[in-house]
């Protein structure tokens, strides 16, 4: 269930609430033993605060807000290398057919050095980037998930994608492969 699908004044079902956290939490940290925690942990704060929904957007926006800020926490919490390399990884698998061996050999080195510089930007640059590029959310959507302006979340895009570039300078196989850096915000 998108927004878009979403009825203004009607509660959603449990179950697409729950399905919904599900694609959220899977799409931000890849397949994880924590995936299921997560998303319980997200439907269970979604039920106990859905009283404070304001109605300003969706119910289903406000769920997913919830379930961003719980992935914030257990990001904060947690070494996020390996989270983001499986999610990549995921990411290369819904776009392209199977690489050949040397294909593949070269793509698990390059997710391993992206995945070093990832590790060491802040959650909430994290976060916001991971949403815009690869969940493909707009940045209204992602101001509105993360509480804050979206002149904050362009910032924070704009800045993970500085420090990404900046990072991937000094390590040539990575410049390659992200290409030239353009400061088009």
């Amino acid at each position: 269930m998108s927004d878009r699908d979403a009825t203004p004044g009607r509660e959603p079902a449990p179950e697409d609430i729950l399905a919904r956290a599900r694609r959220l939490v899977y799409r931000l940290i890849g397949p994880n033993d924590a995936l299921e925690d997560l998303v319980q942990t997200s439907v269970e704060q979604f039920l106990v605060s859905r009283h404070r929904h304001s109605g300003e957007g969706s119910i289903e926006a406000f769920a997913d807000g919830i379930t961003v800020n719980v992935i914030r926490g257990f990001m904060r919490r947690q070494r996020t290398t390996a989270l983001v390399g499986r999610l990549v990884a995921v990411k290369e698998q819904w776009d392209s057919p199977p690489p050949g061996p040397a294909e593949e050999a070269a793509s698990r080195d390059r997710l391993r050095r992206l995945m070093e510089i990832l590790e060491q930007l802040r959650p909430a640059h994290r976060t916001a980037y991971l949403l815009y590029n690869v969940d493909g959310r707009t940045v209204a959507e992602i101001a509105m998930l993360e509480g804050t302006t979206e002149s904050a979340v362009r910032t924070r895009i704009l800045r993970a994608r500085r420090d990404i570039h900046a990072r991937a300078r000094h390590d040539p196989v990575l410049a390659e492969w992200l290409g030239p850096h353009r400061e088009d915000g």
